[in-house]
């Protein structure tokens, strides 16, 4: 979005953009957007993708639903062992506060919530997937890094790296490469974004990072969560 609104800044007035429009100096060499980025994990997000799906999964086991608000685990997990029960601090992580997605105004609730969309080619997320489907039920692009560097001309230039973190229908929690998240157009003029190994996912799909798909913005997708 910063590069759009530099370029037409450009077009009008045919000069050079010396800042960004939040105070920051754009030297000749270019500017780094977020050059303290990590993309290894310092924090609790794995551990947080644990209790979270084995908290979701014993939830559908039990009422044959998801959870139409993720914060109802806590109440649901309350007499649960200390180690496996969820928490308020399971809903983010302290890594997101260097992610190149991160907004201050959505910090501690920040993870993407995939159980409440549909799959990538469009139909329903079922609560209980098929013989040999699984479905990623939540992600985190925190350890993802575009590596932007915006000049003074408009122009920007991007070296993505690391890795999303993803937690699985089944339970597992892993670390995908950029290659594995992918756009997916399941009929003329709708599509859905989803990962390597997902049903709906197909050798057309379109790499997010080389297809200028990558998501942006920090806050989970679909709606605002509901109260009990």
């Amino acid at each position: 979005m910063i590069t759009v609104g530099v370029r037409i800044y450009l077009t009008k007035t045919g000069q050079w953009l010396e800042r960004l429009p939040d105070g920051r100096v754009i030297p000749v060499t270019g500017l780094k957007l977020n050059p303290n980025g990590l993309t290894n994990l310092q924090g609790d997000a794995k551990d947080d993708f644990r209790r979270l799906v084995g908290a979701i999964r014993a939830y559908a086991d039990k009422y044959q639903r998801f959870p139409d608000d993720p914060r109802w685990l806590i109440e649901f997990t309350k007499t649960w062992p200390e180690s496996t029960r969820v928490t308020a601090d399971c809903f983010d992580t302290p890594d997101r506060k260097k992610s190149d997605t991160f907004d201050s105004s959505d910090f501690g609730f920040g993870y993407m919530w995939f159980y409440r969309s549909p799959r990538p080619d469009g139909k329903p997320r079922p609560v209980f997937p098929g013989p040999g489907e699984r479905d990623v039920w939540l992600f985190t692009d925190t350890y993802m890094r575009a590596n932007q560097t915006v000049y003074r001309t408009g122009s920007a230039a991007s070296k993505p790296e690391g890795h999303y973190l993803v937690a699985w229908s089944d339970g597992k929690v892993e670390e995908l490469p950029l290659s594995a998240y992918k756009r997916t157009q399941f009929h003329l003029g709708s599509a859905s974004m989803g990962f390597d190994g997902e049903p709906g996912i197909n050798e057309n799909s379109k790499v997010a990072v080389e297809s200028r798909f990558v998501l942006q913005g920090g806050s989970p997708p679909g709606y605002p969560p509901t109260k009990k």
